[in-house]
């Protein structure tokens, strides 16, 4: 083989490995310029919050794809209204039939951790893989870094894991969802989840069972 022949050779390997390797991180679900709008309700507070989950066109800490929470207006100690925007991160990479050979389909998403639904960091994260099936569990590890407070340094064990599909009916959509359930045992304590994953429309139920009080977070539009 020639000189030529072998750099042509390596221009055309490296091509197809920057193609495969684009393709991995293309969201199919959480696409940018989409917006999820949510309930959340916990049985310890007598109001709810509506929060609007809005997807950029844009990256956040390198591997993940922006995100943002934002949450209704609340009036302030000083009669004035606040509203809480939260920046975050999803990974959405279900790619093809040739990039699941050299990637890692997944959708891992980061919920709404602001205000009273902070206690979420205590539990796994949204979290699926493909091809998905019943049984399919994923290991979780996770210790908040500084900023955290008191959850800063206590190191969250758990895991996540697909037990069900069901017919989901709510306002927003009707479609099969997959159920997963997960725990977190950490020095705080041992609390639970419980997960909706729509092949369409991503994550669409979110409940959380911290003993004492429990939180859901439920669907209630789409808009794309």
């Amino acid at each position: 083989m020639t000189v030529k022949n072998k750099i042509f050779l390596l221009n055309a390997i490296s091509l197809v490995i920057v193609l495969i390797l684009s393709s991995c991180n293309n969201q199919l679900i959480y696409k940018p310029g989409r917006e999820w709008a949510f309930i959340a309700k916990s049985s310890n507070r007598t109001t709810t919050d509506t929060i609007i989950l809005k997807t950029y066109n844009d990256i956040w800490q390198i591997t993940q794809n922006k995100i943002e929470y934002i949450y209704n207006k609340t009036k302030d100690s000083t009669g004035g209204f606040t509203q809480i925007t939260e920046e975050t991160g999803v990974i959405d990479r279900q790619g093809n039939f040739l990039t699941r050979c050299f990637c890692n389909p997944e959708i891992w998403l980061h919920p709404p951790r602001s205000k009273y639904l902070r206690v979420t960091e205590l539990l796994p994260f949204p979290w699926i893989e493909f091809p998905i099936y019943i049984g399919q569990t994923n290991n979780w590890e996770l210790t908040p870094k500084q900023g955290w407070k008191d959850f800063e340094g206590k190191t969250i064990k758990g895991n996540i894991k697909v037990l069900d599909k069901i017919f989901y009916n709510n306002p927003a959509i009707k479609d099969s969802c997959w159920v997963l359930e997960g725990f977190g045992d950490s020095a705080i304590g041992n609390f639970k989840c419980k997960y909706y994953f729509s092949e369409k429309y991503g994550f669409v139920y979110f409940f959380y069972d911290f003993i004492k009080y429990n939180i859901e977070i439920i669907l209630i539009k789409i808009s794309f």
